[in-house]
């Protein structure tokens, strides 16, 4: 029988610090129409072990919503057994009783409230199921409860009284968990691993668990990389699911890859650090800010085309500070359009130096946008001719699927392409950074396989 040694992290009676509350006559009215005016042992004897009120039930966590925090070796070795249907411990659980003093006017009334909770076939506390949808036989082990704390008010000997105790508590599944075939791990990965058939699913990972990688950053679970093309698709797998198919997100993998290239200082000048979106903003002082921008273009929510960038600049290239303060109210306002996947928001005020600063922000945005036009319609090139020749060989020919079965989308296949192989040429340069491109880079210089 296996024993799940950190249980409080790991598994247990329900969740977070495992701080259980049952209050004993105190809300349910039933409940407080038994206890009132008793102490614990005369309800206990009254109704022999049959209470005229539901027993409480308390919820048995299991792993499941702690995969990202063990490698799945510990999860194997904890919880193997019990997949297959052998009993397992949880050593630590945790049961918080809150009560008045009439019930338990005492530590040895409270000790024997406790053991009459916690004995089996309890009257007074039940187990539910497995993280809600896992039939399992819980009882509690013999001998292994204790009270651990136990305060009561001294100045009202009827007043509020609360105490904890721990217990080891005994688990096995009642059925069987299906067989389940996850081949499909070959090509694509298990996304959202806190989903139904969670158990199913992980118990046929476990079996070969080190044949396996589970992606923290992106929550998913895929066949371990056993060659370069396979690395390379895992690294491409994990830029695909970093915000999906989106020319801003590319165009910041290009600047990384690119950052010789003419346009790209010409690009970052202008480029707001400051959030964490995929942005552009143009200023006449030249900050990037928000607040100071003349010309901010940003990506909304869905995904920004060609013609919505071209649309932008039409109406960037076409507008006039005159105009603007027209849109605008009369005491200072903002002028936004939205074309698409792409805003532009046009900061107005009334200072006399307006028209001088709108003039210089909306250049440099018409300059920087021709520049990431031309930047798309390159890279819409190069994926009607080239792409396909070159993801095959980048990925070594295996293949390599999202999560609902279809292919990456192909700028993010473009974008991953770039930095991959930017990074190859000098891994160096990108182990100070932080994220999966300092990731990827170390296993470059280490000569390993990258899986996440």
């Amino acid at each position: 029988m296996n024993i799940v040694e950190n249980s409080l992290v790991l598994a247990g009676v329900d969740g977070g610090s495992r701080d259980v509350t049952i209050v004993v006559g105190e809300s349910n009215r039933r409940v407080a129409d038994a206890f009132h005016g008793k102490s614990f042992k005369e309800v206990d004897k009254a109704f022999g072990g049959m209470p005229p009120f539901t027993p409480f039930v308390k919820k048995i966590y299991g792993f499941k919503r702690l995969v990202n925090q063990f490698p799945l070796s510990v999860l194997a070795r904890d919880w193997g057994g019990f997949l297959n249907g052998e009993p397992v411990v949880l050593p630590e659980n945790e049961l918080v009783f809150r009560s008045f003093g009439e019930t338990i006017p005492n530590r040895e009334m409270g000790e024997y409230m406790m053991n009459a909770f916690l004995r089996k076939d309890s009257a007074y506390l039940k187990f539910g199921k497995l993280d809600d949808n896992i039939d399992v036989h819980a009882e509690v082990v013999e001998g292994s409860q204790r009270l651990t704390y136990f305060r009561k008010q001294k100045i009202d000997p009827n007043g509020k009284v609360m105490m904890r105790c721990k217990f080891a508590l005994r688990i096995q599944l009642k059925r069987a968990l299906p067989e389940v075939n996850v081949g499909f791990l070959d090509t694509m990965p298990w996304t959202d691993v806190g989903s139904g058939g969670f158990y199913s699913m992980i118990k046929a990972v476990l079996k070969n668990h080190e044949r396996y990688h589970y992606s923290k950053s992106c929550n998913y679970i895929i066949k371990k990389a056993e060659c370069e093309g396979e690395s390379n698709g895992r690294f491409a797998l994990e830029q695909a699911y970093n915000g999906g198919e989106n020319f801003f997100k590319y165009l910041n993998y290009w600047l990384v890859a690119n950052s010789n290239h003419p346009y790209a200082k010409a690009l970052e000048e202008h480029r707001d650090l400051s959030t964490r979106g995929n942005l552009f903003a143009w200023s006449a002082s030249g900050k990037g800010s928000f607040w100071n921008s003349m010309v901010y273009i940003y990506n909304e929510e869905k995904v920004p085309r060609l013609i919505d960038l071209e649309n932008g600049l039409a109406f960037v290239q076409n507008i006039t500070a005159s105009r603007a303060r027209e849109l605008a109210s009369e005491f200072g306002s903002n002028v936004y359009r939205r074309f698409y996947g792409v805003s532009i928001n046009l900061r107005v005020n009334k200072s006399d130096l307006f028209g001088e600063e709108f003039n210089e922000a909306r250049k440099a945005a018409v300059e920087a946008l021709n520049m990431m036009i031309s930047i798309y319609r390159e890279a819409s090139f190069y994926i009607k001719e080239k792409l396909p020749a070159d993801w095959e060989a980048f990925t070594e020919g295996h293949k390599i699927l999202t999560g609902d079965g279809t292919e990456i989308p192909d700028l993010d296949k473009c974008g991953a392409m770039m930095v991959a192989q930017a990074i190859s040429v000098d891994p160096q340069m990108f182990l100070d950074g932080k994220g999966s491109f300092a990731a990827f880079a170390h296993h470059r210089m280490v000569g390993e396989f990258y899986n996440g």
